[in-house]
């Protein structure tokens, strides 16, 4: 089943693509992560252990140097305590 959010995020990477290419993009969900971990106060180190990956992955998608999947994302928002939309922008 098809839900509010499925469409909002495929329309979501639509217009993304159309307006930014990939890498300033990636750039801008990795501070919107950073923005967020340390709003709550939790370390790199943390967030990654909460995520089940290592920090050096953390640093990379935090630092706009990797492409995380939508799983990914999602990981990283339940373990941030927030919905996945505010890391997208």
């Amino acid at each position: 089943m098809i839900t509010n959010d499925d469409v909002f995020l495929r329309y979501f990477a639509i217009i993304i693509n159309l307006l930014m290419d990939k890498s300033e993009y990636l750039k801008i969900i990795g501070l919107n992560i950073k923005q967020i971990r340390v709003s709550k106060g939790i370390s790199q180190q943390k967030l990654a252990a909460d995520c089940n990956f290592e920090k050096s992955n953390m640093s990379r998608i935090e630092s706009g140097n990797t492409n995380p999947t939508i799983y990914t994302l999602y990981n990283i928002s339940v373990a941030l305590g927030v919905d996945i939309k505010e890391l997208l922008g």
